[in-house]
């Protein structure tokens, strides 16, 4: 790869002042070429012998090759970064739970062993009213209302009769409703790969 740019290089450096000459010629024969790029570098790519042509091709093919991974790369999702469940978490991902003081219903889709916030948020939404402000879990949660919140843990209680949660989002990060609970899909259970056992604790036994 650096050998097929170092050649590369090479040959602009030595073709430089002919590129520009042909690139300029062309723009100026051709009304608008100088806006279409593409359609220049075809044309000076015409412009070249078959014989420099030939000795670039191989060095062009790498080097698409290389742009080409360079972009799938831009365009995968970003990897999943398991968080395995710690002391004082006490909630799990799929769970349904009652915001003890809003009473609203929703579902846990991600959680955060601290406030994550920003200090502007956390000001805001009075973070620093709670007892155990910032320094406890904080819950990404999906509301029956349509919205999505970030609760503390001091707000939440599981639900004493849990119901489905009609959220667009839903879909998203669950495979299905099992009754008592939502079922995670393959990303959610990557991404918190100990929560099940927590369902299991306060709930019913989770469906492999």
């Amino acid at each position: 790869m650096v050998c097929a740019f170092v050649q590369l290089s090479l040959y602009y450096w030595q073709h430089k002042a002919l590129l520009s000459q042909k690139v300029a010629t062309l723009s100026n024969s051709v009304p608008g070429l100088s806006e279409q790029k593409s359609d220049t570098l075809t044309l000076v790519r015409q412009e070249l012998s078959l014989d420099d042509r030939n000795r670039l091709r191989p060095n062009m093919q790498v080097f698409h090759t290389y742009t080409d991974s360079r972009a799938n790369e831009d365009n995968s999702p970003p990897p999943i970064i398991p968080n395995p469940h710690i002391d004082g978490v006490d909630y799990a991902v799929g769970m349904i739970m009652r915001h003890q003081h809003l009473n609203y219903t929703c579902v846990i889709y991600g959680w955060d062993p601290l406030c994550s916030a920003s200090d502007q948020w956390m000001l805001q939404m009075g973070v620093d009213q709670l007892a155990l402000k910032g320094n406890q879990p904080f819950y990404n949660v999906l509301v029956a209302d349509g919205t999505s919140r970030y609760a503390a843990q001091e707000n939440l209680e599981v639900h004493r009769s849990p119901t489905f949660v009609n959220h667009p989002q839903i879909g998203r990060y669950f495979e299905r409703f099992c009754s008592t609970y939502f079922l995670p899909n393959l990303e959610k259970k990557k991404e918190y790969p100990d929560d099940a056992n927590i369902v299991l604790r306060y709930l019913a036994p989770v469906e492999p």
